[in-house]
This record gives structure tokens, C-alpha cells and sequence, in this order.
């Protein structure tokens, strides 16, 4: 039977929310949901911004869920064009329908890509905990934060927005004592350790598909002194998505835009962090170490 759960929001980002039980604020878990709530996201979700990058996907994309939305931005164009009004009763009534369409058909472009996003975002979080439970199989979940996923019936609470309901997987995670939210601390932890995590995930079939992880030291944790990766949020089974994220393509423009985008969150170290990490988390080391597990038990 699932459980029941009233949870305040703790944090949100692009694709996962955190609570905390509301009961018990402080005890040493946290939950973590898709990112369901539209208002708690970094950013609105429009038509324009959730366009698949695989091409015949952008295709069937671009025919479907924007046809409405770039009917409405031909009719507003094709209006403009006109010119001047003048004293016309016939074209101004046909601008202001125009308007109305453009408007209405933007406002169902938007209504279908947001949905489409948040079905994405509650599949990739599935896909996450089916690779997490891999992992307690295979007896190498001890990499990440220690975590048991649940079934679970929940009230999520989110400040003075209201509550919202929420019937599904969770996944209950241990609270980290140090969370690195940007790229510094680096004194606090062994370099070796963020690599040897990840070469173990390698050997293991699976990997991270997102730059900050696989450079860390942001969102990974410490735990009486441990090293754990922490956001889960990016772990993946398909070698083509870690592929590109260690290419060296990849990681200078991460390492190029660190500075830009987090300017007063860096540590003086951090040159001489990255060139460690590089040096062994990178793809050739990728090509070597993947699924090497069961390589050598075959």
C-alpha cells in the first residue's frame, strides 16, 4: 500500500522538486518528485523552448504541437503588412481577429509543450529510479547519496501557492552534511574520489549526462566525510548521452561558461581542479572503463 505524506517544498529545479515532511522538517531525508509544479520552474515553458534535438522528432514537433502557434505569428505578420488602418471598418475588425487568434493559438501551443515537458520530466524520473534500483542490484549503490525509492500518496506544499496533489514513485533521499551548490570547497574532498566514483559507474554500464556532474564538484555531497554524487537527476544508461558530455568539445565550453555564469561561486583552485579531473574522466578513459564489469566477468 503507498504511503500517505504531507511535504513542504525545500528546493525546485528544472526537473526535480525537494521536500521535506512537514511534520518532521528536520530529519535526515528528503523526498524528491518530477518537477510537476509549472510556477516552480526556472522558467516558463513556451512552444519555443522544448523543441526535441533528434531531427525527424523536431519535425513531427514542428508540424504538431507549433503548427497552431506559428499559424497565429503568420496571421499577426501577414496584419502588419497592411500598413496603416485608415478609417477601414473591415480591417480593423479583421486585425483585432487576427489578434485574437494569434493569441489563442500561442496559448495552445504553450498549453501543449508544457505538457509535453512534464510528461518528459516524470519518464526521464522514472528512467532515473529504474537505473538507481540497477544499481542497489548490483550492489554499487553506495556511489550516490543512500536513498530508498517508494510508492507514495502525497500533499506537496509550496509556500502560500496552495497545496498540490501528487500519486506516484519518490524518491527518498539521505540529507547530505555538505552539498556542493557551486565549484567551491574543493579542500573538502579527495579529487581522486569524485573520478573513482564515476569510473565504478562506468564499469557498470551507466554515466552522467550533464557537465556539472561529471566535472563536479556541484551537486555532489558529503556524508561523514564521503563523497556521494547527490543529484541523481542526470544519470543515464546510454552511452551516447555520457559520450558527449566527456567529449572535450563539451567540457571546454562548460569550463568556459563557469566563469560567466557563476562568477562569485568559484574557487581560486578550480584550473587545477579541472585539469585533474580531465585528465581522467574524459572519453577515452569512457571507451576503456564502459561495462568493463562485465567484461571481465565474461
Amino acid at each position: 500500500m503507498p504511503l500517505t505524506l504531507d511535504l513542504s517544498l525545500l528546493a525546485s529545479g528544472a526537473t526535480q522538486h525537494v521536500f521535506v515532511r512537514k511534520d518532521v522538517p528536520h530529519e535526515g531525508w528528503v523526498y524528491k518528485t518530477p518537477a510537476l509544479i509549472d510556477e516552480l520552474l526556472p522558467s516558463a515553458i513556451t512552444w519555443r523552448s522544448v523543441a526535441p534535438t533528434v531531427p525527424w522528432k523536431r519535425a513531427v514537433y514542428t508540424v504538431i504541437m507549433q503548427g497552431s502557434a506559428r499559424l497565429g505569428d503568420a496571421f499577426t505578420s501577414a496584419a502588419r503588412s497592411w500598413g496603416p488602418m485608415g478609417r477601414s471598418t473591415l480591417r480593423r475588425r479583421t486585425l483585432r481577429t487576427l489578434r485574437r487568434v494569434a493569441s489563442r493559438a500561442s496559448e495552445v501551443g504553450d498549453r501543449l509543450s508544457a505538457g509535453r515537458a512534464r510528461r518528459g520530466r516524470v519518464e526521464r524520473f522514472e528512467r532515473m529510479c529504474r537505473t538507481l534500483r540497477r544499481l542497489t542490484r548490483e550492489q554499487v549503490s553506495g556511489l550516490v547519496l543512500p536513498f530508498v525509492i517508494v510508492e507514495a500518496s502525497c500533499t506537496l506544499r509550496v509556500g502560500g501557492n496552495g497545496a498540490h496533489s501528487y500519486a506516484g514513485t519518490l524518491l527518498k533521499q539521505r540529507r547530505a552534511d555538505h552539498f556542493f551548490d557551486y565549484f567551491t570547497g574543493l579542500e573538502l574532498f579527495s579529487w581522486s574520489d569524485l573520478v573513482e566514483r564515476q569510473h565504478d559507474l562506468w564499469r557498470h554500464g551507466i554515466g552522467l549526462a550533464d557537465a556539472d556532474e561529471v566535472l563536479g564538484p556541484r551537486n555532489w555531497a558529503l556524508v561523514n566525510g564521503r563523497l556521494y554524487l547527490a543529484d541523481t537527476g542526470s544519470i543515464t544508461e546510454d552511452l551516447r548521452e555520457v559520450r558527449r558530455v566527456v567529449s572535450a568539445v563539451e567540457l571546454d565550453a562548460r569550463e568556459k561558461q563557469i566563469p560567466e555564469w557563476w562568477p562569485d561561486h568559484r574557487d581560486e583552485r578550480l584550473p587545477e581542479y579541472f585539469e585533474y579531473v580531465r585528465t581522467r574522466v574524459n572519453d577515452e578513459q569512457l571507451a576503456r572503463l564502459w561495462r568493463a564489469a562485465y567484461t571481465a566477468v565474461g
